[in-house]
């Protein structure tokens, strides 16, 4: 479906500014996506849609390669599948990771001329367009990423850069006039402090091992001026449109330790003169450090355990007032660390990942796949032979995106946003991991609060509502009377259900007839035992 004639007039910028204020209603009546826009407040944990302030769950995929990799028809395809599982967010890169600038997409058109980011190119924005749009249609907000890291601080590729502060903000202006109340992300998997050689010194120590990763590593380069000066365009092309600007900070999973610069969360980037993210982030990564692998010895970085991403979750929120999310948490079917003699992710261990994070007080989560995020297809599934690129991070050659949309996990994370369906937005807003109303049964031999990683045991509680995810499917006890306090419900009875999130229901009902908030009780979930025994409580006050 091609966009209206009304909204190709207001994409029609080439570049020049927006009429001014006496046009801006007209601007935003315009913009199909008005009414799906989303809004994160400055002190308050959860996000909302701007127009109705509906309660809104963040539930995103990874998508970094459509624009580049797909065309129409493919994108029509994955949009329905994504659609018809829930999610309501994609997060997709206007310059992409492989080669954005020099690898033309399907319709042979590239982002910018000659690399140019003064000179975008009128055609590709067009196909970007059209994504946007039918994205809309279907219920889906692109988060936009305006450009992969690479390009600004090399990333993981030594390079290119071709962004500095001055066409940083132009090109922000204009994306922000094009794309005006989208959520954009910056950063593209990139942190402020880098080496632009990290990931070529990284192989040098993988073939040498003997080498002082010390001296491998170049200088250390600050780029968050030119983010900031991105950021300061979006915001002010989007305002003059009148819309809320909407910005977040996506992290690699790694950081330079030596020398020290600091923990990569998108609040430690843009604070104070370099302005502030309206959603603060982590990429928890795809990772369980392994003393034994040869990438232990490259010590100049060190990396997050992905299976303790509340971890990540705890420490945004300890740091920052508003919303915070993990913007890649490992994809299900890849290797550990990207490492082909390790094991898979599979769908119970991204689950445990969505309900860890959501339950230790995310405002959603984000999935994703190996063949998607890079929109893999086998030669032979492709109309052309100059479409096919090279499988990346040990992505099997055989195996497309379109078969991975099939995997169970991309399923199951639309059954973490129906536990919380229908929630006032005083009920939505209120909630706050607690653990402390959690116990060890008295005949336990360990603590179940003593659990990490996949095992854990996370608790968050609003006005009426109590959830706990018990990750391997552990007993524990629960305290009554401290929860009927923190409900003011002294003498109320509750209804406590375990939800299986395999199947995105209630199994069954531990009190049929009410369950009175006194005492001390035992919940035994219905299975237990590994990584695929996780169990939701659900307790709900039902009389006071």
């Amino acid at each position: 479906m091609r966009a209206s004639s009304q909204f190709l007039a207001l994409l029609a910028l080439g570049g020049a500014a927006l009429a001014a204020a006496d046009n801006e209603s007209t601007v935003s009546t315009a913009v199909p996506w008005k009414h799906l826009s989303i809004s994160a407040p400055s002190s308050g944990r959860y996000l909302h849609r701007t127009e109705s302030g509906k309660p809104f769950f963040w539930q995103a995929d990874t998508a970094w390669e459509l624009f580049h990799r797909l065309n129409r028809s493919d994108i029509e395809y994955y949009l329905q599948d994504r659609a018809s599982k829930g999610f309501n967010i994609v997060q997709a890169v206007v310059i992409s990771e492989l080669n954005g600038t020099t690898l033309p997409n399907f319709y042979g058109e590239l982002p910018l001329h000659d690399a140019d980011p003064l000179r975008p190119n009128e055609a590709y924005f067009t196909h970007v367009d059209w994504a946007v749009e039918r994205a809309a249609e279907h219920g889906i907000l692109i988060a936009l990423v305006p450009t992969w890291g690479r390009y600004v601080n090399c990333g993981w590729h030594d390079g290119p850069v071709i962004f500095n502060e001055s066409s940083a903000e132009w090109y922000g202006d204009f994306i922000g006039q094009r794309y005006p109340g989208l959520p954009k992300i910056i950063g593209g998997d990139s942190n402020g402090f880098w080496s632009c050689n990290t990931s070529s010194a990284q192989d040098a120590f993988r073939a040498d091992p003997t080498l002082d990763p010390k001296t491998l590593l170049g200088p250390i380069t600050d780029t968050r001026s030119v983010w900031s000066s991105m950021a300061k365009g979006l915001a002010n092309a989007e305002q003059e449109a009148g819309f809320e600007p909407f910005v977040s900070w996506h992290p690699t999973n790694m950081w330079i330790s030596t020398p020290d610069t600091g923990l990569p969360y998108g609040h430690n980037y843009m604070n104070g003169t370099f302005g502030r993210v309206s959603m603060d982030a982590v990429q928890s990564g795809h990772n369980v450090p392994d003393n034994n692998t040869l990438d232990a010895g490259f010590d100049v970085m060190m990396g997050w355990d992905s299976t303790l991403n509340y971890e990540n979750i705890a420490t945004m929120r300890a740091a920052f007032s508003g919303p915070v999310v993990g913007l890649e948490n490992h994809y299900e079917g890849a290797n550990i660390g990207f490492n082909a003699s390790r094991p898979l992710w599979n769908a119970s261990d991204v689950r445990h990942g969505f309900y860890n994070a959501y339950l230790s007080g995310s405002c959603g989560f984000t999935y994703g796949t190996q063949a998607v995020w890079q929109m893999y297809a086998p030669l032979d599934q492709l109309a052309r032979a100059d479409l096919y690129i090279e499988p990346q991070l040990q992505q099997p050659s055989n195996e497309s995106w379109r078969d991975a949309l099939e995997y169970p996990g991309a399923t199951h994370s639309g059954y973490v946003q129906r536990l919380f369906a229908g929630l006032s937005r005083a009920t939505f807003d209120n909630m706050q991991p607690n653990r402390s109303f959690i116990l060890s049964p008295e005949d336990a031999e360990e603590d179940v609060l003593a659990y990490t990683g996949n095992q854990y045991v996370a608790g968050l509680v609003s006005r009426e509502h109590y959830w706990v995810y018990a990750g391997y499917g552990d007993a524990f006890d629960l305290d009554l009377d401290a929860l009927a306090g923190h409900f003011s419900a002294g003498g109320a009875s509750a209804k406590a259900r375990w939800y299986d999130p395999r199947q995105g229901e209630y199994r069954n009902s531990t009190e049929s007839s009410g369950l009175a908030l006194t005492g001390r009780k035992t919940f035994v979930p219905p299975s237990s035992g590994s990584v695929d025994d996780d169990w939701v409580l659900h307790l709900k006050v039902v009389d006071a």
